[in-house]
């Protein structure tokens, strides 16, 4: 259940009303969480899990999206999962080590610019980039700027750069990065979970402020 402060006995001290605040940011975390079993058609991207305990620790029940929206940003951070398992020739350590970045550049009228910087990367390895949403009651998901810009490669030394155009009001929650070990990218679905791609870096998808 959200709590509305709105309504809170005026009596109760700021750091009372702070805890209670931070409660209803962490059922929109998990609320988060459970919309990133995206699938595109038919094929898990398989983050469920990995979103789970990245944005959700204390397990908290999630709760409508009518009841709680995301918070506009314009910075974001991109966290290694690995649900998808470990592509041949990686630790888990080094697998776990990859991180990212995310930042609007640009802002117009119809759409705004996201700049995705990430390290710890497979070497020369090939990744596309994802949105994920709830709509209708099922899970969706998208190439994040659509075809053919949401692939970038990594450099020899594991990091990558690119930059993509979304639609200002678009109603994305999640992003994802996913690494493709047969050197293909696969339209608009990210291939074979555990065979040819795998899950590798996510985050909340960041929204401009204005």
């Amino acid at each position: 259940m959200i709590l509305d402060t709105d309504a809170i006995n005026p009596t109760l001290t700021n750091l009372e009303i702070t805890m209670i605040n931070q409660q209803n940011s962490n059922l929109k975390k998990s609320l988060i969480a459970l919309i990133a079993t995206a699938s595109i058609g038919g094929i898990s991207l398989g983050f469920a899990s990995e979103a789970r305990s990245a944005f959700s620790p204390n397990g908290n029940t999630a709760v409508s999206q009518s009841q709680e929206t995301l918070l506009a940003q314009t910075s974001g951070n991109l966290k290694a999962i690995g649900m998808s398992g470990i592509p041949d020739g990686f630790s888990e350590r080094q697998w776990m080590n990859a991180q990212g970045d995310v930042m609007i550049t640009d802002i117009s009228d119809d759409s705004y610019t996201l700049k995705v910087e990430a390290s710890g990367l497979v070497p020369h390895g090939l990744y596309t980039v994802w949105w994920m949403k709830e709509e209708g009651g099922s899970n969706t998901a998208g190439p994040a700027g659509g075809l053919p810009y949401n692939d970038v490669r990594a450099d020899r030394n594991g990091n990558a750069a690119t930059v993509i155009e979304v639609p200002k009001n678009n109603d994305y929650q999640m992003m994802a990065m996913a690494y493709h070990s047969d050197n293909q990218t696969h339209g608009y679905h990210p291939g074979e979970n555990g065979v040819n791609s795998f899950g590798h870096l996510m985050g909340e998808f960041i929204k401009p402020n204005n």
